[in-house]
């Protein structure tokens, strides 16, 4: 019940989105990741006036998504940080400034999303020596294994996806994982 609720709601969102944004309402996407990349790419596909505004010099995005915004001539403002979201009730404008230069600048605009990623939660996991890589998401190996023998890892966690089904799939593959260690311990045999 309560994945079908929250696939309701996403639903309900987009449908939300599509219809307040759509006829060329002129947004801003802040961020440089996969996450910035691909809400541009959407929102640019239900024909809203996107660009994304990024703090540093270059994305983070993936090649594949920041050749798709350039394919679809989606503006990227570089070294470039929001400072005011103007607006009462809706959003009017935002304040720009240019990390290089400091120079500042207004533009009017219809909408602002920020999609600057994620930090994962991993402070259980370090207190217990789980290796996590240089973003913090816990690194997993075949069957979602981590480092430390009887901990398993999956979802939002170990990065990639960040997706309802993406994390019942690793779910899935890590319950499998335990019950196959639980019945025939990989350890035990390493130690023999």
């Amino acid at each position: 019940m309560h994945s079908i609720y929250i696939c309701f709601c996403y639903l309900y969102i987009v449908i939300y989105i599509h219809n307040f944004f759509k006829d060329n309402k002129k947004v801003i996407v802040i961020g440089g990741g996969n996450t910035a990349a691909t809400e541009a790419l959407y929102l640019k596909n239900i024909g809203v006036d996107v660009s994304i505004v990024h703090r540093r010099g270059t994305l983070r995005a993936e090649l594949f998504l920041q050749q798709g915004l350039t394919n679809n001539n989606i503006p990227i403002l570089l070294n470039t940080e929001a400072k005011e979201i103007l607006g009462d009730k809706f959003v009017t404008g935002i304040v720009l400034k240019n990390t290089t230069d400091t120079s500042s600048k207004t533009i009017s605009i219809d909408g602002v999303f920020i999609a600057i990623g994620y930090t994962p939660n991993n402070e259980l996991a370090k207190k217990l020596g789980v290796e996590t890589d240089e973003e913090g998401y816990i690194k997993v190996y075949p069957g979602h294994r981590t480092n430390i023998k009887g901990i398993y890892a999956a979802g939002d966690i170990t990065g990639g996806i960040k997706q309802i089904v993406t994390a019942v799939s690793q779910g899935a593959v890590a319950a499998m994982s335990i019950f196959e260690d639980i019945a025939n311990p990989y350890w035990k045999k390493k130690q023999e």
